[in-house]
């Protein structure tokens, strides 16, 4: 059985119709990368995925469930999710206890902390970090292998290089199934998963 499956999804918001029959499918072994530049209706789908936004389909299952039988809040114990706007996730006033809201284990959140040397923002406001800093932050989720799907909205956007490439490296070894929405060609050259342009 498929992870996601969805078949000839629309979204129409306002008098503007952003996404015409897109067709998708991601099994448990497989990563997925939504391409398109921006406008192309990346984030859009991503949302709807979420049931942030109202959506239409033929068919639309995730998690084995059909998508009126699942809850937003289901999808999102399920999910490591990061949205474009990274501050979007943020519930603490503090990084750690942004770690521990989310990672919730000292084993998930020193790697973490380690990896990106983020000991000295830790008790740090997670709003008044750096650009580049959110963004890390909010992707602190891929460290927890027990989630069963990643959905990263554009996650290599504001970092440098380096952290680029840590965030690749993390999301190489790790087996839970990725679907990726990103206009990065570092990414999409990464040969980390299959890619489909919405464009």
């Amino acid at each position: 059985m498929n992870l996601l499956e969805i078949e000839n999804l629309n979204v129409t918001l306002g008098n503007k119709q952003i996404i015409k029959s897109i067709s998708i499918s991601l099994t448990r072994d497989r990563n997925l990368l939504i391409s398109g530049k921006t406008g192309s209706g990346k984030t859009t789908l991503f949302k709807a995925i979420l049931k942030m936004i109202p959506a239409s389909f033929d068919k639309f299952i995730i998690f084995g469930k059909d998508y009126s039988e699942i809850n937003h809040n289901e999808i999102g114990i399920n999910t490591c999710f990061s949205f474009q706007e990274p501050e979007t996730s943020f519930t603490e006033i503090t990084v750690i206890d942004e770690l521990n809201s989310v990672l919730k284990d000292d084993q998930l959140i020193n790697p973490f902390i380690e990896t990106f040397n983020f000991k000295k923002f830790i008790q740090m406001n997670p709003f008044k970090l750096s650009q580049a800093e959110k963004r890390i932050l909010s992707l602190c989720g891929i460290f927890d292998s027990n989630k069963k799907l990643f959905l990263l909205d554009e996650p290599t956007s504001d970092l440098d290089p380096i952290n680029q490439k840590k965030i690749l490296e993390i999301l190489k070894n790790t087996s839970t199934p990725k679907l990726i929405f990103s206009h990065d060609k570092f990414l999409l050259k990464s040969n980390l998963g299959t890619v489909l342009s919405l464009e």
